[in-house]
């Protein structure tokens, strides 16, 4: 059974996931023997924009280098996993492989190949993170010149798009 851990719950067996108030201090005084696996947010435990939080790079260092799993989480639908990762190495956490992180986008890609076992139309709208990760599944993206009141999709996706408008709803060509 996996089950996370919260700051300010009680431990418990396998992985962890941690709150916002993560401290390096208090992290280093846990008990993590039984511990396999850890589960960060992204954006505002790992980093704050474009800024690593430094702690947080130590942290996720030590557990790598003391032969921990550490995964990564975001609802940021808008990036790849390749994005993170390189932000990531770019932060000094480097070897992290596409598959450690977990994306709104993946977490949605992987439910839709479950639901459609075949080749699928998706009306998308979203940047290229989302884009990605249902073509990865064999998604056929619906491009916004053929919706219309008779379009026949199998599923809309929405994601985070920064240039989304009532002018402009869907998604950028990709």
């Amino acid at each position: 059974m996996t089950t996370y851990w919260k700051f300010g719950s009680p431990a418990v067996e396998k992985s962890v996931a941690f709150s916002p108030s993560l401290r390096h201090d208090k992290f280093a005084s846990m008990n993590l023997g039984a511990v396999t696996t850890l589960v960060f947010d992204l954006d505002g435990i790992v980093w704050r924009g474009d800024a690593p939080i430094a702690s947080a790079i130590s942290a996720i260092n030590d557990l790598r280098a003391a032969g921990k799993r550490c995964l990564f989480c975001t609802n940021n639908s808008a990036q790849t996993q390749a994005d993170f990762v390189a932000k990531l190495a770019g932060m000094g956490v480097e070897g992290v492989a596409e598959e450690e992180v977990i994306t709104s986008s993946s977490a949605t890609a992987l439910y839709l190949s479950a639901q459609y076992t075949g080749p699928f139309l998706a009306y998308v709208i979203g940047g290229e993170g989302i884009h990605l990760a249902l073509q990865k599944i064999g998604a056929r993206i619906v491009p916004d010149i053929d919706i219309d009141d008779n379009s026949n999709v199998d599923c809309v996706v929405a994601g985070i798009w920064a240039r989304l408008s009532l002018a402009n709803p869907a998604s950028p060509p990709i």
